[in-house]
């Protein structure tokens, strides 16, 4: 979202200061200390929301203020067979597996191994006495009913306060019960019976808590992190959504991306999967331009591919020291490409040549297609070398976050096909920051009646604007004598904003038409400009919270997430054995595109797609 860039930048820097503010401590931290060390971080907090109340628009803080508001209801846990609590672990940072500890509340001592029960998250909420702490006290001070109506239940809630001493802190917290309660008695019995046991009030000051989570929070308070239901400090974003004041509700969303995580981490565990690992912790940035970060893997034989019917990416975005603080600050593209092979044996070419001298040699593409690379005139100028093959079939595509790390498994299997002849292949991932990549492929049989076997490209995209149709010509695709099953299949995003009229092609509805046998098969991007569209989909693997304008719905993509693969079913509109017409066009409300420029900004409209027709046997 260009036109917000800067105000963005901004809510970046207020946002962190939930889990940072509070600086690097000494072993003797305490309450007065934090404040020292904050206190211009937080008076950035406010410059931040007086610049944000003047760079936005009245529509946009409306739109602000529906994200906020709005309810999107809880998520309902999925739950695995739970593990034990791993008493031998010792982390006590941001990604670390940390141990038991037993917490002084309200309620009497709270032990992390006694109440284990692997389904559930542990987040912590903490506030501090001094005025100046802005952004915390918006947090702590905001609607908790709107949190315990929008929470997942499987949650436990920990309030503490960094006051000058137990006694205080204990009162604070109190005092914080007493408005909790207030809020709870207005909700439903269901809602009460559900949270019953599951909020908690620290009577000592953070710091002060036995253990390891004591320890930890003098070398470095935060005003807020959480423990998730597989034993791992995570660290909470910015509780600010695009424009809008801090809220507790913020957590909510946080806790359906776990969610989202245990549920993948469960399907994984159980599909049986040959597991191929592309990266491990590689740092991916190269800037705009090559070199590229390369993965040179073996799959299992043709034979052994053949018996596979479910093809999974599963890739993490990380950062040093697993802090999102460490974090490239853009939502970038990010593509992974599958690289053609050479069919001539030769690593190199005994044939004279000189300076920047080249040859064509031939490849072949994923998809059956060939190909031209290029052999290049070695230094001592006597050979050509290793034939050097396009790298340009797209995979798979994400978008990467706002300073926010992303962990996704996204099923792939309509394009297995590219991987049907096993053996070695090369694969590309081009982004140009600096993420710390972590990917592995997940072949398995799931015993689908089907299984894709072919698949022939379509088209990619273009620049979006009055001309873009008329580059689609209509294509004739061979249905395989012995295909049941047919499938359109596509990878579309919309990109750039501001230059147009509708800010396109990032924030407006456009539909792409692929119609075969007389049926068209349409997919369209209702959420592309809605102040929460990106923000409903933290359930099936948007980043919350980033430090951004993350909420804002896009057009097939959203920041820091996986961009799914679409699919149509189009077997009853083609015959085996036969001929296929395929056509395509994009549409904005039933009618071509056609741009009214602005004269701003630098992003024209684009397609980013990538489309093909998949057989199944």
């Amino acid at each position: 979202m260009r036109q917000f860039r800067n105000l963005s930048l901004l809510l970046a820097t207020a946002g962190l200061l939930f889990t940072a503010a509070c600086g690097t401590k000494a072993t003797e931290a305490t309450a007065d200390d934090v404040a020292s060390g904050a206190d211009a971080a937080d008076a950035q907090v406010s410059d931040v929301a007086e610049v944000a109340d003047d760079a936005a628009s009245t529509d946009d803080a409306q739109a602000d203020d529906a994200a906020t508001d709005q309810d999107t209801g809880p998520a309902l846990p999925t739950c695995g067979p739970q593990a034990a609590f791993d008493l031998s672990a010792a982390g006590s940072g941001p990604g670390a597996r940390v141990g038991d500890i037993t917490l002084p509340t309200l309620d009497g001592d709270w032990s992390f191994a006694k109440n284990w029960t692997g389904c559930d998250h542990y987040v912590f909420v903490f506030t501090a006495p001094d005025a100046k702490y802005t952004y915390a006290h918006a947090v702590w001070n905001s609607n908790p009913g709107d949190l315990l109506k929008n929470s997942p239940p499987n949650v436990h809630y920990f309030f503490g306060s960094y006051d000058a001493d137990d006694e205080t802190a204990t009162a604070t917290v109190q005092a914080q019960k007493d408005k909790i309660d207030i809020a709870l008695g207005k909700l439903s019995s269901d809602l009460q019976a559900q949270w019953a046991g599951r909020l908690h009030y620290l009577t000592v000051v953070p710091f002060n808590i036995d253990g390891w989570l004591g320890a930890a929070l003098q070398k470095q308070g935060v005003f807020g992190f959480a423990i998730d239901r597989q034993q791992t400090w995570r660290e909470l974003g910015s509780l600010t959504g695009a424009g809008s004041s801090p809220v507790l509700k913020a957590l909510a969303y946080e806790v359906q991306r776990w969610e989202y995580e245990a549920k993948n981490a469960i399907a994984a565990a159980a599909d049986g999967a040959t597991v191929i690992l592309l990266w491990d912790h590689i740092n991916g940035g190269n800037g705009w331009g090559p070199p590229k970060v390369y993965a040179d893997v073996t799959l299992p034989d043709a034979a052994e591919m053949a018996k596979f019917d479910t093809l999974k990416l599963d890739m993490a975005h990380g950062c040093t020291d697993g802090k999102d603080a460490n974090c490239p600050d853009w939502d970038r593209e990010a593509y992974m490409n599958i690289c053609d092979w050479t069919t001539e044996p030769a690593d190199s070419v005994a044939q004279s040549c000189s300076g920047t001298e080249t040859v064509e040699c031939g490849c072949a593409k994923p998809d059956g297609r060939t190909s031209k690379g290029t052999r290049t005139c070695a230094a001592d100028g006597k050979s050509f070398g290793a034939c050097a093959c396009p790298c340009d079939t797209e995979f798979a595509r994400q978008i990467t976050s706002y300073k926010r790390q992303g962990h996704w498994l996204t099923d792939e299997s309509a394009v297995l096909p590219l991987l049907k002849k096993g053996g070695k292949f090369r694969f590309r991932y081009d982004t140009p920051d600096g993420w710390l990549l972590t990917a592995s492929l997940r072949l398995s049989s799931q015993k689908k009646q089907t299984r894709p076997t072919s698949i022939v490209p379509l088209w990619h995209g273009e620049q979006f604007d009055q001309d873009y149709n008329s580059k689609f010509k209509p294509i004739d695709v061979a249905v395989p004598a012995t295909a049941k099953n047919a499938k359109i299949v596509a990878i579309i995003t919309g990109h750039g904003s501001a230059t147009d009229s509708l800010n396109c092609a990032e924030f407006c509805d456009h539909d792409h038409l692929f119609t075969v046998g007389g049926k068209t098969f349409t997919k369209s991007h209702a959420l592309a400009g809605t102040a929460q569209g990106c923000l409903q989909q933290v359930s099936i693997g948007a980043i919350p919270n980033q430090f951004g304008t993350w909420p804002y719905g896009r057009a097939g993509w959203c920041p820091g997430m996986d961009v799914a693969v679409w699919t149509a079913d189009v077997t009853a509109q083609v015959k085996a054995g036969t001929t296929a017409t395929i056509s395509y066009q994009a549409l904005i409300g039933g009618k071509p595109f056609v741009p009214q420029w602005t004269g701003q900004g630098d992003y024209k409209p684009v397609i980013r797609m990538s489309s093909w027709v998949e057989f199944e046997e």
